[in-house]
């Protein structure tokens, strides 16, 4: 799970493997996918193994991100995948605020 601050917006670069941990190619662009766009939105950049996250949904949300892509370099196809959930979490306190009950009478000791 990954947090991103409420407003804020942070890249994301997927890499692939191969079972041993050795980089691997994938045929065609992945496909990135956000679970619900109203959280977090997922915007292309020029590289398409990399997205711009943005947290534009409530404080406290949660969706799901993934991508996927063709791991067959030929004319099959065989589907890898990446998925995580991003959650939306308040910045730190920046100011501070006084709230004020009614005004009453010195109750005696």
């Amino acid at each position: 799970m990954q947090q991103l601050r409420h407003q804020w917006e942070m890249d994301v670069v997927v890499s692939f493997t191969d079972d041993t941990g050795d980089p691997a190619q994938v045929q065609g662009d992945p496909q990135w996918v956000s679970n619900d766009v109203n959280t977090v939105a997922v915007v292309a950049t020029s590289d398409p193994f990399t997205v711009t996250l943005q947290a534009v949904g409530a404080v406290g949300s949660t969706t799901g991100v993934s991508v996927s892509a063709d791991a067959d370099l030929g004319e099959g196809v065989v589907p890898v995948q990446a998925s995580d959930d991003i959650t939306i979490v308040s910045g730190v306190a920046t100011s501070a605020a006084f709230s004020y009950s009614e005004p009453r009478p010195i109750t005696p000791a």
